[in-house]
C-alpha cells in the first residue's frame, strides 16, 4: 500500500511542473539586463547563463522557494555577454543565451533555452533653428522605396540542406545569403567583412573588406548565384574550448543600373587584393547567421562484415600489418618456450636412465 501512495505522489510531481506563461519579459538597462519569467506554478529550478551555471552572478538558485515570477539580473560586464558593433542601423547589440532549469538537479528534455538581446542605437543628429520669410514655399516630395530584406542562414549538406542549430566538427556545412526585395534586377549585393566568434570576446576575421576568403582551407571563396543571392560550402569548425560560433558579415547594396553594362560587379580573389575605389553609393547592412554548436567529439563508423571501410590513407593497412607482426612473434616465442620444455624434459629423462644403469 506504501509503495502505491509514494508511486500516486511521485506521478503527482511529475505532472504539476511549472510552465513558462507567454515568454520572457526583459528589461534593458544602462548597465546591464533583468529577466522575468512569469510561471503558472511555483517555480523551483535554476535560471542561469549558459556556460556560467557556477558563477554566482550568472546562476539563480530557485529551489526551496515558491516563487511564480523568478528573475535574474545580468551585467553586460559579466557571465560573458557578446557585445557585437553594427552599422545598419548603427549601433551596439548585447547578447547572451539564458537556460531556464525546471529540475532541481538535471538538465532535461523539458528545460528551455532563450537568446536574449539589448540593442542600443547610436544616432547623430543636427539641431537647428532658422526663420525665413518667402512669398512662396516649395514642397519637397522625396519617395523612398523600401529596402530588401536579407538574411544570413547556415544549412546542412548544401543549399537545398536544412537550418541547423547543432553539428559535428568536419560536417559539411553551407553558408547562405539572400536579399529579398519585390522588383528582380534592381539591386545588387556585395558580401564582405565576414567575422566568426566564440561569444565571449574572440572575434577571428574570416572574409575582408574585399569580399575575398582570409584562409580558403577554412572558409572558401563565396559564390555568387544570382544578384542578390550567394553560398559557400565549408566544414564546420569551432574555436578552442568553446563549441557554440557566431558569423556575421555586411552585405552592401547598390542599384543595378548605375554599374557597366548593367551587371553586378564581382571581388576578383585573390589575385586583386586590394580594395579598387567605388564610384557608387552603396548602403551598407549588418546580417547575422544564428549561433551554432559544434560538437567536437565525432562518432566513429565501424562497418559490419559485408562493408567496406575507407582506407585512402593507409592507416588500416599499417594497422594491420602491426599486429600481424605482433601475432608472428609471440607465436615464435610460445614455440621457442615450448621446445625448452621439451629439451629440458628429455635431458631430464636421458640423465635418469644413465643413473640407473650405472646402479645396476
Amino acid at each position: 500500500m506504501s509503495l502505491q501512495v509514494l508511486l500516486v505522489l511521485l506521478c503527482a510531481l511529475s505532472t504539476t511542473q511549472s510552465k513558462v506563461i507567454g515568454g520572457p519579459q526583459i528589461l534593458c538597462t544602462t548597465n546591464g539586463v533583468v529577466i522575468r519569467l512569469p510561471m503558472d506554478e511555483p517555480f523551483r529550478g535554476h535560471i542561469f547563463i549558459r556556460g556560467h551555471y557556477g558563477d554566482e552572478q550568472c546562476h539563480v538558485d530557485y529551489r526551496g522557494k515558491n516563487e511564480t515570477e523568478p528573475a535574474i539580473e545580468i551585467s553586460f560586464d559579466d557571465c560573458g555577454m557578446r557585445r557585437r558593433r553594427q552599422t545598419n542601423p548603427r549601433g551596439l547589440s548585447i547578447s547572451s543565451t539564458l537556460i531556464v532549469s525546471f529540475h532541481p538537479t538535471f538538465i532535461t528534455y523539458e528545460d528551455r533555452a532563450y537568446q536574449i538581446e539589448c540593442f542600443y542605437m547610436e544616432e547623430s543628429r543636427i539641431v537647428q533653428s532658422e526663420f525665413n520669410v518667402s512669398p512662396l514655399q516649395a514642397t519637397e516630395m522625396i519617395l523612398q522605396p523600401e529596402m530588401p530584406v536579407c538574411e544570413y542562414t547556415v544549412l546542412s549538406g548544401g543549399p537545398e540542406g536544412d537550418t541547423i542549430a547543432s553539428l559535428n566538427l568536419g560536417d559539411t556545412i553551407y553558408h547562405r545569403w539572400s536579399c529579398d526585395y519585390q522588383k528582380d534586377g534592381f539591386y545588387c549585393m556585395r558580401l564582405h567583412t565576414c567575422t566568426a566568434d566564440d561569444g565571449q570576446g574572440n572575434l577571428q576575421p574570416i572574409i575582408d573588406t574585399n569580399g575575398c576568403s582570409l584562409d580558403d582551407g577554412i572558409f572558401p571563396q563565396i559564390q555568387y548565384t544570382g544578384d542578390l543571392t550567394a553560398g559557400v560550402l565549408s566544414k564546420a569548425f569551432k574555436f578552442a574550448d568553446h563549441s557554440n560560433i557566431f558569423f556575421q558579415c555586411q552585405i552592401a547594396l547598390t542599384l543595378k543600373e548605375k554599374h557597366d553594362n548593367g551587371k553586378c560587379p564581382r571581388s576578383v580573389c585573390p589575385q586583386s587584393r586590394k580594395r579598387r575605389s567605388l564610384q557608387f553609393v552603396e548602403q551598407t547592412f549588418d546580417v547575422a547567421a544564428a549561433p551554432v554548436f559544434v560538437n567536437e567529439f565525432v562518432d566513429v563508423k565501424y562497418a559490419n562484415s559485408g562493408e567496406s571501410i575507407d582506407d585512402s590513407n593507409g592507416s588500416c593497412r599499417v594497422i594491420r600489418n602491426m599486429l600481424a607482426c605482433m601475432i608472428a612473434v609471440s607465436v615464435a616465442s610460445i614455440c621457442g618456450c615450448l621446445c625448452s620444455i621439451v629439451s629440458y624434459l628429455f635431458w631430464r629423462r636421458s640423465e635418469h636412465i644413465h643413473k640407473t644403469s650405472f646402479l645396476s
